[in-house]
């Protein structure tokens, strides 16, 4: 999972953030403390930040559209939604490398339903992206 940030990140300088730049500043997250012993954010995500993260990749070159995926990441668990391909399903702690995909199994299907409405709040929530993205099904 990445993390585009621009040279200067948002909030450290006295300019405004540019309209299109979309996201919002990661250092109250930087600057937050854990509780006494314990790192800063090991307990929980700070009041106003949710509890997944989200996010969209939408391809390149010509062939825009087809390599398009959307990705949910919980604490526990990632979804990983690619419109023309297989989806797939992770247990974070349990298999780090993600070299087992959880999403056919029948055991794991309340759990992808859960975190596939989640990420759909989320892709809403984010707007179209590249207008020949589909929608999930």
């Amino acid at each position: 999972t990445g993390l585009e940030a621009p040279a200067r990140p948002a909030g450290s300088s006295p300019q405004p953030q540019p309209p299109a730049l979309d996201g919002r500043s990661l250092l109250p997250l930087l600057r937050a403390t854990g509780a006494a012993g314990t790192p800063p954010l090991q307990d929980a995500a700070p009041e106003g930040w949710p509890e997944d993260a989200y996010s969209q990749f939408f391809g390149h070159g010509e062939g825009r559209g087809l390599y398009d995926v959307r990705m949910l990441r919980t604490e526990r668990h990632k979804l990983v939604y690619y419109p023309h391909d297989v989806d797939e399903l992770y247990d974070e702690q349990g298999d780090p490398w993600e070299l087992h995909n959880l999403a056919g199994e029948p055991a794991y299907q309340p759990l992808r339903e859960e975190l596939q409405a989640r990420l759909e709040r989320r892709m809403a929530e984010a707007g179209p992206g590249h207008p020949a993205a589909p929608a999930l099904p």
